[in-house]
C-alpha cells in the first residue's frame, strides 16, 4: 500500500506508515481464568467476515466435547446469517449478542479468553479489532490476510488463508484448555506488549512525521 501510495503521490515520499493500534485505548484490567474457555468472534457477522468458520469451530468444539463456550457478537444484515447463527444458538453451540457499541465492547472483550478472526474479506488490512482484542489482553487467532500477521506476530496465530481454519483453530483452541493459569497470564501479557508496542512506534512516526 506504501508503495502504491508513493507511486500516485511522488511528492509525498518519504511517506509513513501508521498503524491503527494507537486508535485503540489500552486497557489495565486484570484479568482471571475459569475452567470454561470463552471464544469470541465480533464483526459485522457474514461469512465474508468468518461467521461460517466461526460456527463450525463452534461444533468441532461441541463434539470433542471442550470445555469452551462460543460467544458471537455483531449486527446480521443477511437473512441467510441470521438463520444460521439462529439454527447454532438453538443447537446450544454458540451464543449470539447482538451489535454492541462503545463500553459494550470492552465488556465483550473482557469476557473471552481468545478471539478468532476468520476473515475472507478480499481487502482486509489491518483490522482495528484485533488491537481492540490485544489491548484487554485476548490473543487471536486469525486467517493471515492483509497485514494480520505483522499484527498478530506469535500471540497466537495468523493461519494461512489455504489451511482449514476450523481443524486449525480447533487443536489451538484445545491446546490453550490445557494451560496452566501462568501460561494464560503470560499470552494476556504478551497481547498488550505488542499493542502497546505498535503503538508506540505509530506515534513515534507521527512525530517524525510533524518534524519533517
Amino acid at each position: 500500500m506504501l508503495e502504491k501510495f508513493e507511486s500516485i503521490y511522488p511528492v509525498c515520499t518519504p511517506s509513513h506508515i501508521l498503524s491503527n493500534a494507537p486508535f485503540v485505548p489500552i486497557r489495565k484490567r486484570e484479568r482471571t481464568h475459569s475452567s470454561t474457555t470463552t471464544v469470541g468472534l465480533l464483526s459485522n457477522l457474514s461469512p465474508e467476515k468468518g461467521l461460517m468458520d466461526f460456527l463450525e469451530t463452534a461444533r468441532l468444539a461441541k463434539e470433542a466435547k471442550l470445555p469452551v463456550r462460543m460467544l458471537l457478537a455483531g449486527p446480521v444484515a443477511r437473512m441467510d446469517d441470521a438463520r444460521a447463527i439462529s439454527d447454532a444458538v438453538e443447537a446450544g453451540i454458540v451464543e449470539w449478542q447482538g451489535p454492541l457499541y462503545g463500553e459494550q465492547k470492552y465488556h465483550f472483550f473482557d469476557s473471552i479468553d481468545l478471539f478468532l478472526f476468520p476473515t475472507r474479506y478480499q481487502h482486509e488490512a489491518q483490522p482495528t479489532v484485533i488491537y481492540e482484542a490485544f489491548a484487554s489482553g485476548v490473543p487471536v487467532i486469525s486467517f493471515d490476510r492483509g497485514t494480520i500477521g505483522d499484527q498478530v506476530e506469535d500471540c497466537l496465530l495468523a493461519i494461512n488463508p489455504k489451511d482449514n481454519f476450523s481443524e486449525v483453530a480447533i487443536e489451538l483452541i484445545r491446546q490453550y484448555t490445557d494451560l496452566s493459569a501462568e501460561e494464560k497470564s503470560n499470552l494476556c501479557d504478551r497481547a498488550r506488549e505488542i499493542h502497546e508496542r505498535h503503538s508506540a512506534l505509530s506515534l513515534r512516526k507521527l512525530r517524525d512525521l510533524y518534524e519533517d
